[in-house]
């Protein structure tokens, strides 16, 4: 079984630690967690802060070897539902539009898709994993007007999580109108007890114990499929 990976930096396995404030890429990722249990190839063409755009610009690129695999995961939307917070937190009162429009984000999502299908491969599609709104807002806040986000926000820092949840929403959406598979990593999430040991300080990295969760989601699926 060969497989290959698109994605952003989830999928690339960056983590953020929260003493030195950086972002590092977890040895043990999800990803490399997988080519341990499992010893198949797993080709990784995920990058930090990709988003479907230049999701589809890495399947042009790397369409050759796309074609050789099996199976192709996908795993995008993060980026894309996000804001410059540094543009409303100057202008909390102005349009702002974020990396890439629900509709666009579908789009491009089901032309990803279809490319994939016709070079003969089978698309897998993940959706996303929960954030934490108010880490998340403690973080893309730093350095900026707190007061001036929040007011963005209408007030409620939880609009953070229900903005990224109407992209979760389109992945599910369109997994069902493409009839394709979809794995559900994010009810891993949260339904466990300890959730929030599984995300970084950030709200959104999934940290070590994350990547371990979505690890054996995505093999409990791959047991049943082969």
């Amino acid at each position: 079984m060969n497989i290959c990976v698109l994605g952003d930096s989830i999928s690339k396995g960056v983590v953020f630690d929260g003493i030195s404030s950086r972002y590092n890429q977890l040895k043990d990722n999800y990803v490399s967690l997988l080519k341990k249990k499992f010893g198949f190839a797993i080709e990784n063409f995920s990058k930090f802060g990709c988003t479907v755009t230049k999701g589809l610009a890495m399947l042009d690129f790397h369409k050759d070897k796309v074609s050789q695999s099996q199976y192709v995961l996908i795993e995008y939307g993060g980026n894309d539902s996000d804001f410059h917070w540094d543009e409303v937190a100057k202008e909390p009162d102005a349009v702002h539009f974020p990396m890439t429009t629900r509709e666009d984000f579908r789009s491009k999502y089901n032309a990803m898709i279809d490319e994939i299908q016709s070079i003969g491969a089978t698309p897998i599609l993940l959706n996303l994993p929960p954030i934490d709104a108010q880490r998340f807002f403690d973080r893309v806040s730093q350095g900026k007007s707190r007061e001036n986000i929040l007011h963005y926000l209408g007030g409620d820092v939880q609009y953070i999580y229900r903005w990224h949840e109407s992209y979760n929403l389109e992945i599910s959406s369109i997994a069902y109108d493409k009839k394709v598979p979809l794995i559900d990593i994010r009810t891993a999430f949260l339904l466990d007890k300890n959730s929030k040991e599984l995300l970084c300080e950030d709200g959104m990295h999934p940290s070590e114990k994350g990547h371990m969760l979505i690890a054996q989601s995505i093999s409990d699926y791959l047991e049943k499929a082969s």
